[in-house]
């Protein structure tokens, strides 16, 4: 092997060794430490969770609070109300004896 190959190899071998020692000692030094950097930056801008379900309560009330002036407008323009009052009972079996066909009815079978 010429000697000029020999040389960048071993060169190669102990930049390696370095860099990968360095990574190594700066990793150790960020956990025996506790901290990075990168996370004291992004932890200055957060937004705690009560001030977060308050924006979104917020903007869920503002997008439904004209919904539900215009459904209180149309069930004032009502003559019947939609629902039966409370405690009030529906008798189901004088609406399906008023129904010509029961829901469940056989099934009808072709004859060839």
């Amino acid at each position: 092997m010429p000697e000029e190959v020999f040389v960048i190899v071993v060169v190669a071998i102990v930049m390696g060794t370095i860099t990968s020692m360095t990574k190594m000692i700066l990793a150790y030094r960020e956990r025996t430490r506790g901290f990075a950097p990168q996370q004291e930056s992004a932890g200055s801008s957060s937004v705690t969770t009560s001030e977060l379900e308050r924006m979104m309560h917020r903007a869920a009330r503002k997008a439904t609070d004209p919904l539900l002036d215009r459904i209180e407008e149309l069930e004032d323009r009502l003559d019947t109300p939609a629902l039966p009052e409370k405690g009030e009972r529906i008798d189901l079996d004088a609406a399906i004896e008023g129904q010509s066909t029961p829901a469940m009815a056989p099934r009808r079978t072709r004859n060839r």
